[in-house]
């Protein structure tokens, strides 16, 4: 008994320890991630194959939990004249213990504010991004198609998405607005099983 409960107590102090450590090295490293920005925007640049950018990065911390955030996210638009998707402040906390766990990040909760994006219709009857090159058309001109699975994966292995202020506009084929859907979303997700909520503002304003 007494070897178990000596091997409990050297177990138990390692686990202490290395807690401290993950803290610690937690509480200096994240504030330098606003050094980085340059790096974060060329990286998710080459991700998704389009010019897109983070406002003023920063990293935090909460408890036992990091968090990241910005002042906004922007993905610009092929000619890059306009912003193809705008977001403002948003904040990102993951879940290190079940990213651990699943060998992939996976994080607790994602809360975005102000986001705006444009559908538009296209000659074959189906929607893209405004501002996003038809695959079809990038093939024909030799340019890599816009990858968005980083966005979508983050959709996915997010616990709980929160976005507010959502301006969800539809486009014809000629870029004329056809409407505009103010919204507040809320996506939960646990293991296959996939929950969307959304509060939808009709055109009189009523929810």
């Amino acid at each position: 008994m007494k070897y178990m409960i000596k091997h409990l107590w050297s177990f138990t102090a390692v686990l202490l320890l290395l807690l401290a450590l993950y803290v610690n090295a937690g509480r200096i490293l994240l504030p330098m991630v606003d050094t980085a920005q340059q790096g974060i925007n060329d990286w998710l640049s080459e991700s998704i194959g389009i010019d897109a950018m983070i406002s003023e990065p920063t990293g935090g911390w909460s408890g036992l939990s990091p968090d990241f955030r910005g002042e906004s996210f922007v993905i610009k638009s092929v000619d890059g004249s306009t912003d193809a998707l705008k977001t403002g402040r948003f904040v990102i906390k993951p879940d290190v213990v079940a990213s651990l766990q699943e060998r992939k990040f996976v994080f607790r909760k994602i809360l975005v504010d102000k986001l705006e994006l444009s559908l538009q219709k296209t000659a074959l009857g189906g929607w893209q991004v405004a501002g996003l090159s038809d695959p079809a058309v990038a093939k024909q001109n030799d340019k890599a198609d816009v990858d968005l699975d980083l966005l979508l994966n983050l959709m996915l292995y997010s616990r709980s998405l929160e976005m507010t202020n959502v301006v969800l506009s539809f486009l014809d084929v000629n870029g004329e607005v056809l409407s505009t859907i103010p919204a507040d979303v809320l996506i939960e997700n646990s293991g296959y099983k996939h929950y969307f909520t959304a509060n939808v503002s009709l055109i009189d304003g009523q929810p």
